[in-house]
């Protein structure tokens, strides 16, 4: 068994990674936009934050089972039941750590609750009503409690149900996207990220404005690794984008297209024109945070 001062470093740690990712969920200043993929990285954040909790937390079930097998043998030898938490709560009190750590996070509490398919659907096909916390605390609990593919064969059925509906192949590259954010690196995930590519061009044949099959299809390719060239294609897409915005109706949302493109053409070497786009962006949306900082800096 692992020497006790091992075993509180893994609980402090675990604590540490809970609060930063409650902090992030209840952050009611995290930008809000229509798609499926936040700007400024908040989205892989999190992805990685809850990755690393579900980590912890298995390693806490083991932990808690092997205290309890230790602390608690003569009661068992009694024939006395034995409370693993009230074991491991004891042996935390006497090394003065809080009971608070004993607390498991919201996404294993969620894992015990029951899975309503047709709930999930519901909230994720109506999204419109929900802010990108929620949603992407959905998606977290999709991928945590292992219901994702669920989810998504349920819109590959829709897509195939409603061929013509570009806001339906919008959902199913999303949750493509989705999807592989909680896969290791390798084919599977390649693959994956080419089907929602894929999903998002059916639902631009369809309708060439749809604003959120362009920004999805530009984002995801802007996270493609370099090697593969997609950038370009993601600077492409978010320059028409730019253009159609020109005449649809104002939306906050817009702006996170300033930024991208903006960074884009910064990584790209093209300074000038990442400057030039960044106060385009924010002459058009001046209480846009993101748009602010670049435009000072």
């Amino acid at each position: 068994m692992k020497p006790l001062s091992v075993i509180l470093v893994i609980l402090a740690s675990s604590a540490v990674s809970s609060g930063l990712t409650v902090s992030l969920l209840g952050d009611s200043s995290a930008p809000e936009v229509a798609a499926s993929v936040a700007p400024s990285g908040m989205q892989q954040s999190l992805d990685k934050l809850n990755q690393s909790l579900a980590q912890q937390q298995r390693e806490l079930e083991q932990l808690r089972t092997s205290l309890a097998m230790q602390a608690g043998s003569e009661r068992q030898a009694a024939g006395d039941p034995v409370d693993i938490d009230e074991v491991v709560r004891r042996v935390l009190a006497e090394e003065g750590v809080g009971a608070g750590l004993m607390a498991k996070p919201a996404i294993a509490q969620a894992q015990s609750r029951p899975f309503d398919l047709q709930t999930t659907m519901g909230k994720l096909k109506d999204a419109g009503g929900l802010s990108w916390v929620e949603r992407e605390a959905i998606w977290s609990e999709l991928r945590e409690s292992g219901n994702i593919d669920k989810v998504l064969e349920e819109f590959k059925q829709l897509a195939l149900l409603d061929p013509e509906n570009p806001a339906v192949h919008v959902k199913l590259g999303e949750a493509y996207i989705q999807k592989l954010q909680g896969v290791s690196d390798g084919p599977e995930k390649g693959m994956l990220a080419t089907m929602a590519d894929q999903a998002y061009d059916r639902a631009l044949e369809i309708d060439d404005h749809n604003w959120d099959a362009r920004y999805n299809k530009a984002v995801s390719l802007s996270f493609w690794p370099p090697l593969f060239g997609k950038q370009k294609d993601a600077i492409n897409h978010f320059e028409i984008l730019i253009d159609q915005q020109q005449s649809a109706e104002p939306n906050p949302a817009h702006a996170s297209t300033f930024v991208f493109l903006g960074n884009l053409y910064q990584q790209s070497g093209q300074l000038e024109k990442a400057a030039a786009i960044w106060q385009q962006g924010y002459d058009a949306f001046p209480d846009n945070d993101d748009l602010a900082n670049r435009v000072e800096n």
